[in-house]
């Protein structure tokens, strides 16, 4: 077991629980995470979901604190160290924009969950908007609705849309994520999974070389480029595989288990 204290940083989706639409977290997970804590290191969440999104069985597992939306929202140990919050005016341009290119978005911010009702959703954005409902999250269906505001947001894009037109909309304000088959993650400029850990490794004082991420797809590449121990599921791509410190398996093979024995943190 390493005896220095070391800073753990996790993916959701595809990494602590299936990604199959049955959001499995397998017991063992939780082991690995309970044990790593008491052993003195620091495990967190990092994730491109905003905070209302993430499920209270997934906040039950227990956790130092939570880096959010693609580090524009960070706590420790329930205190907000970080919020980054769009100007309304910015939103209201960025819907517009993707109104006229037909461009299905779901707006997250740390508060509340957005989409353009005039756009018809992806059948994905569907099922998750009404999951959101489902478990009573906070939702919005009208873009102009002067509550409307949002921290970064994930786009789903077909034939009918003008591709270009929404890309070019975005450039000047926000980084674009291409998560494959027309899906696509939204950035503020200057933020994202990479910029949340080098704001806590200053904060808390840990050294760079005791810094670790999991993961397993393109909107980890970030995070995983920048600690000293990267390590990624076996259904990741191989291009992250190929800058891997290390390859786990996956969720139903008890994958965060494995590679925390393996890497001496159990």
């Amino acid at each position: 077991m390493s005896a220095k204290r070391s800073i753990i940083f996790l993916d959701i989706d595809g990494t602590l629980i299936s990604e199959d639409g049955r959001r499995y977290l397998p017991d063992s997970a939780r082991e690995a995470i309970a044990r790593a804590r008491k052993a003195g290191h620091l495990v967190f969440i990092n994730t491109g979901r905003v905070i209302i999104n993430v499920d209270a069985f997934i906040r039950e597992v227990g956790f130092d604190g939570f880096v959010c939306g693609c580090g524009t929202y960070i706590t420790f140990h329930d205190e907000v160290l970080l919020k980054h919050e769009l100007p309304k005016e910015l939103c209201v341009r960025i819907a517009e924009n993707n109104h006229r290119c037909n461009v299905f978005s779901l707006y997250e911010a740390w508060d509340l969950n957005s989409a353009d009702g005039r756009i018809k959703a992806d059948s994905y954005a569907a099922e998750l908007i009404e999951y959101f409902k489902q478990n009573g999250r906070p939702f919005l269906y009208d873009v102009t609705d002067p509550i409307f505001h949002f921290d970064k947001f994930t786009a789903w894009y077909n034939e009918d849309s003008d591709t270009r037109g929404f890309k070019k909309g975005i450039a000047e304000d926000f980084d674009f994520i291409d998560r494959g088959s027309g899906f696509c993650e939204i950035i503020p400029r200057g933020f994202s999974k990479a910029t949340g850990i080098e704001f806590l490794l200053k904060e808390l004082g840990i050294p760079w070389e005791q810094s670790y991420a999991f993961g397993d797809s393109n909107n980890d590449l970030a995070m995983l480029s920048y600690v000293k121990n990267s390590v990624v599921m076996a259904a990741a791509g191989d291009n992250l595989k190929d800058m891997a410190s290390f390859v786990t398996k996956d969720v139903y093979d008890d994958g965060l288990y494995y590679a925390f024995l393996k890497l001496g943190l159990i």
